[in-house]
């Protein structure tokens, strides 16, 4: 829904939790959106792939977006929380 306007990334702060820091992240799952390198906006709680598409694209203009959801025990396989 959101490509290819838009890089949604998963990263697990237990693998790799150097980011984690860097971005001040103190909850998951939490996730941030970049454009250009920059922090643009910030959201931490479960929500549902709807609820995220929905999220994204009210806080920017979707073109050159990267979307990272920082969370535990993440992979690039697992499927978004569903809507709850």
């Amino acid at each position: 829904m959101l490509e290819p306007q838009v890089c949604l990334a998963k990263l697990s702060t237990e693998a790799v939790p150097q980011p984690s820091a860097q971005f001040n992240i103190r909850s998951i799952p939490t996730v941030v959106l970049f454009r250009g390198g920059k922090e643009v906006a910030r959201r931490s709680g479960v929500m549902g792939s709807t609820n995220i598409v929905r999220w994204v694209q009210s806080n920017v203009r979707l073109a050159g977006l990267i979307a990272v959801w920082f969370g535990s025990g993440y992979s690039f396989t697992d499927p978004v929380m569903p809507d709850t």
